[in-house]
């Protein structure tokens, strides 16, 4: 799968960048794989938790498929072995899937509020 930096509702998602949750009420859901299979796979997230962005799913990376939306890691995803995993609550609908405004703050970001305090 290709992945791509998005700019959505004026948000610069590149692959690699990290995010801080800065409001409750979110989660993380995605797949998880299981022998053969895949089972259904999602982490309550908290204020403070760090994200990092995958990027845009750009579908197959063949261009047989549209994009997913914006993709997302943590600790507990990797952990998992966790793949297509999506915030929520999300905007944007199937194809431009992002984040609510009001949840997460680019982490370089909160870093420099906090040092400027």
């Amino acid at each position: 799968m290709t992945r791509i930096a998005q700019n959505l509702s004026g948000i610069e998602y590149t692959p690699g960048a990290r995010f801080t949750v800065i409001a409750e009420g979110a989660r993380l859901t995605g797949w998880a794989p299981i022998q053969d299979a895949s089972e259904s796979w999602s982490q309550q997230l908290h204020v403070g938790d760090i994200l990092e962005c995958t990027g845009f799913g750009f579908g197959d990376g063949r261009g047989f498929t549209p994009g997913f939306g914006i993709e997302w890691s943590s600790d507990a995803a990797h952990a998992a072995r966790a793949f297509h995993v999506t915030f929520s609550p999300g905007q944007g609908g199937t194809w431009a899937h992002h984040p609510v405004d009001g949840f997460l703050v680019r982490a370089d970001i909160a870093e420099a509020s906090a040092a400027a305090l």
